[in-house]
């Protein structure tokens, strides 16, 4: 593994939210197409591509990649576990929302991804009552060409 090659967020809660968005933000219309092995949700400006098995997002606009996930995480009790595959996928007028199986047994995670014009939001949580050390996305660097720089929870526009 090439560390150069990968940028991880962590976070202190069990939320994360990747893209933020702005406070004029609105939602887009979308539409979905699930396939054996991915999701599909094409939206005006962009397309997010969810691979199945292992749980993966991209961002493609024009063709291209923007951003491409290379594993989700979250840190309990000091063990690190990782999301798996996905178990399910329901719609709503605002996005997405998935159950991830994770390596921790008998836990999913639930990922909810809200669509806007030019991003989206990504949340997180864990089954359980118990608190999260930290949760936390890594993603390719080489995916987009550069790096888009400043906190993950600035707004990163396409």
């Amino acid at each position: 593994m090439k560390l150069a090659g990968f940028f991880t967020c962590y976070v202190s809660f069990v939320l994360i939210s990747l893209f933020a968005v702005s406070a004029n933000a609105q939602v887009v219309s979308f539409a979905v197409e699930e396939k054996a092995s991915s999701i599909e949700i094409q939206l005006p400006s962009y397309r997010v591509s969810i691979t199945k098995e292992p749980y993966g997002l991209a961002v493609i606009r024009g063709g291209e990649p923007v951003a491409k996930s290379a594993g989700s995480f979250f840190v309990r009790s000091g063990r690190r576990f990782t999301l798996t595959s996905v178990k399910d996928c329901r719609q709503s007028l605002e996005g997405i929302s998935l159950s991830v199986g994770t390596t921790s047994p008998g836990l999913n995670a639930r990922v909810s991804i809200t669509f806007f014009r030019d991003n989206i939001m990504v949340r997180c949580s864990v089954d359980h009552s118990r608190a999260n050390d930290r949760m936390g996305e890594s993603f390719l660097l080489e995916t987009s060409g550069h790096w888009y720089g400043g906190n993950v929870t600035s707004g990163h526009h396409w």
